[in-house]
């Protein structure tokens, strides 16, 4: 029942942001109390003149350089068929391997 919930929710964010036309994107990365790293992804964007900033995904890091954190970014984008040109806004925590 919750999984059914949560991709409803989900389904309904990613169908906003297709239709507001550009996105932003926030990510952070985090390391659990077992030292798992994930990678959390929030989408900013525009749905009926009202600035929505949603939850969009946690990704498992498998690798905590830049390629592996961009796959974490790219791969929910390409699941949800979300256009990467259209993401106009990106904020990290400002760490060198997010901003390169």
């Amino acid at each position: 029942m919750q999984t059914a919930l949560a991709k409803t929710a989900i389904d309904d964010v990613v169908d906003e942001v297709r239709a507001s036309g550009h996105f932003g994107l926030i990510v952070d990365e985090s390391t659990d109390h077992y030292t798992e790293k994930t990678v959390i992804v929030y989408v900013k964007y525009e749905c009926g003149g009202i600035s929505k900033t949603k939850f969009l995904c946690v990704e498992e890091l498998e690798a905590g350089d830049a390629d592996g954190i961009v796959n974490c970014i790219k791969n929910p984008l390409l699941a949800y068929s979300l256009d990467i040109a259209k993401c106009v806004a990106f904020t990290g925590d400002g760490a060198s391997v997010m901003t390169g």
